[in-house]
């Protein structure tokens, strides 16, 4: 399947999409992550993810519906199926259970250890969906639905 390319005004990126069989893929590009890429033009004829090669970007998955989850989605050691439940989330993730219902999104967040620590000292700048998590969406209990999400910048 072919991906969609688009132009994001609001963050000056450049966004290759696709979705198929319930799964949603974002490929997000920084220009200033990319010097190796002198103008816009590269990116227009590109027709797969391969063909982006080196260039280096933000990536985003989403299952709408947890029973179509047959990839293998390893966090840590912590392997995710469709059949994942709210339990096994308060096991695997304590700390982000602590604020969790079994009838709602739960996060996780992702923070490298620098960015962890800016975040402790003024936790008031930073929120979701600002930063990169986790979303578990659970309905009685069970996944219903997932997506990694890289936080957006506008």
């Amino acid at each position: 399947m072919r991906p969609k390319y688009e132009y994001s005004e609001c963050t000056g990126n450049t966004e290759f999409h696709v979705t198929s069989k319930g799964k949603f893929l974002k490929f997000e590009i920084y220009a200033e992550d990319n010097p190796q890429v002198k103008n816009d033009s590269f990116y227009k004829n590109k027709n797969s993810f391969a063909q982006l090669g080196q260039t280096k970007g933000a990536v985003w998955m989403e299952w709408d519906n947890s029973t179509q989850i047959r990839d293998k989605i390893q966090i840590g050691s912590k392997n995710l199926t469709s059949q994942y439940n709210f339990q096994q989330f308060v096991k695997d993730f304590p700390q982000s259970a602590e604020l969790a219902n079994p009838n709602e999104v739960a996060y996780v967040i992702l923070l490298s250890p620098a960015h962890a620590k800016s975040v402790l000292k003024e936790p008031q700048n930073y929120g979701l969906p600002y930063i990169g998590n986790l979303a578990f969406k659970f309905k009685n209990g069970k996944l219903s639905a997932f997506s990694v999400n890289q936080g957006i910048a506008c």
